[in-house]
This record gives C-alpha cells, structure tokens and sequence, in this order.
C-alpha cells in the first residue's frame, strides 16, 4: 500500500541537527518513497534557515517555513499543519523534534499501526533524561491534568506522534488561540494507541524548552482544558466560609467558658488574612481565562510567516 505522508519538524536553533536528521530520516524509512519533512523555522537566531533552504534545493523531499519570530513550539506545529491544507495528497503526519532526541525508527512501527485503521498514535517516555526539578514539575503537571481536566492524558506523552488527515483537518478547523497538540488529540475523543520510546540525550546544543515556556504551555493546557482551577477555588471558598461558622461560635463559646482565650480581633485578623489570599487567587485565576477571551476576541494570529520553500 503507497503511502503519502509528511514529516512536521518544529525548529529553533538546530542548524547542527538538521542535515543528521535528514540522513537518519531517510535510512529509517527508505521503504517509503512518497514522504516529504517539512521543517518549520520558529525564528532561530542561528543559521538553521540556511540549512533549510539548502536542503530544500538539494532535495525535492526537504520542503520549509520561516516564522518572523519565535512563536513557540505549539505555534510552529500549527504553522506546519495548517500549511497542509495546501495539499490534498497525504495520508497522515508525523510530527517530531528536530534535536535527534526522538527515535526516528519508531516511525515505521507508527505507520504500521496506522495501517490498523489507528488514526493517533502517540508516544510516552520510557526513560528520563531530564533534570530533578524539571522531572518533578512534569510529574505533578501530568497528575493533575490526568486526575483533574476534562483531557485525560498519557503520563509522559510527547510531541512524537501520527495523526491521520481526518484529525489533522480537525486541528485546523479550530480557531482558539494557543492550541496545544497534546491536549488537542486527548480532548477529541478519538481512541489514541500510544507506544514506548526511549529519549535520546542530545548531539548538539542544548533544549530550548526551558522553564518559561514549560510554564507556558502548562498554563495554556490547564485553561483551555479544565475548569479545575476556578473549581477548586470555590470549593476552597466553601470550606473556608463553613470553618468560620463552625469556629466563631467554638471560639465564642470556649472563651464564655473560659476554656481557651482567643480574642475577637485575632479572630478577624486571622480569617482576614485567608479571605484575602482566596480573593488574590480568584483574581488571578480569572484574569488569566479572561485574557484568552480577549486573544480569541482580538483574532491575532499565532504565527507568521516569513518565508517558504513550498514545492
């Protein structure tokens, strides 16, 4: 069965890795003959372009996007996805860190399930190449997304994945801002086959995903996924509101009885001080839902494009 598909290659800063990537590209799938990768330039400041338009000149497979600036690496898989929509000809994508951290051997096995009639197939870490402080931050992000958001997720899940056209056209059809790939394919409700990999610590350079945008693409998950947040911070409300009507009347009691001595403006001082903090929190949880109303609202794109070598 012939096959038509693309390689979706997000990249910032991999002017290094980009030539090993293409060569370990086509040993692994020398099998397949219709594919083409497209890498997605999120605005490096090296010469990962360049590397692009070489090889895009070279080889009729390498075709490529250059964002204006770096929009992040969500924003650069939308930038390749929304890009297919120029073609009628593929089957499914695949997309993939340009950094050589991720297998790319594992492809055939992701085709091979594709041809199953699975239309997502993601990928999980079997092995942990990442620091303890950003180890644990994963763990408790994964926890709480799993046990807490309306999208169940994989515990470990990666960028790695297929996805057949049908979902592709379904991820393009969305028009919120700042999606998330991988709480978008968990949230369609679509049966996901995921399979293990093993992490790869890198050739070159180092990973350009630090805290900042950790963070970011956890805000962006939680908010766009889950109610969790307001949730828990009415029930916390609740329970503060029930504690006070128990204790004023304990401590009023307790003090009449001369049983424990706790003076009425400590009292207020105390619950003051928690109200507040539940208040401060109210606030800034709602501040941030409110600011993706007014992005969706402004339309402002998620990315743009500076340049292509499309063929």
């Amino acid at each position: 069965m012939q096959t038509n598909f693309y390689i979706i290659v997000p990249c910032y800063n991999e002017e290094k890795n980009i030539d090993e990537f293409i060569t370990e590209a086509n040993l692994s799938l020398n099998k397949y003959k219709n594919f083409k990768i497209l890498f997605i330039d999120d605005g490096s400041n090296d010469n990962t372009w360049e590397k692009i338009k070489f090889q895009c000149n070279k080889d009729e497979k390498i075709v490529g996007l250059k964002l204006t600036r770096n929009f992040g690496k969500d924003s650069a898989i939308e930038a390749g996805l929304n890009t297919l929509e120029e073609f009628s000809e593929y089957d499914f994508a695949i997309i993939i860190d340009a950094d050589m951290q991720h297998p790319i051997n594992k492809i055939n096995e992701m085709i091979d399930l594709w041809q199953d009639k699975n239309k997502i197939i993601t990928t999980f870490k079997t092995n942990n190449v990442e620091n303890t402080f950003r180890k644990v931050g994963s763990d408790l992000f994964y926890y709480f997304m799993t046990n807490f958001s309306d999208a169940k997720f994989i515990t470990k899940n990666t960028d790695f994945m297929l996805l057949d056209k049908s979902i592709v056209n379904i991820f393009n059809k969305l028009h919120e801002k700042n999606k998330s790939i991988k709480t978008f394919i968990n949230w369609t409700g679509f049966e996901i086959k995921s399979i293990g990999i093993e992490i790869k610590k890198r050739n070159f350079g180092k990973s350009n995903y630090n805290f900042f945008n950790l963070t970011r693409t956890a805000i962006n998950a939680v908010t766009s996924f889950s109610l969790f947040p307001i949730k828990i911070v009415g029930y916390l409300g609740l329970a503060m509101s029930l504690i006070s009507i128990i204790l004023i009347p304990f401590f009023i009691i307790s003090n009449w009885l001369n049983f424990i001595f706790v003076s009425i403006q400590t009292l207020i001082i105390i619950f003051n001080i928690f109200l507040t903090g539940i208040i401060l929190s109210s606030i800034g949880l709602l501040g941030i839902y409110i600011s993706r109303i007014h992005e969706n609202s402004v339309n402002r794109p998620n990315y743009i494009i500076e340049d292509k070598k499309i063929k």
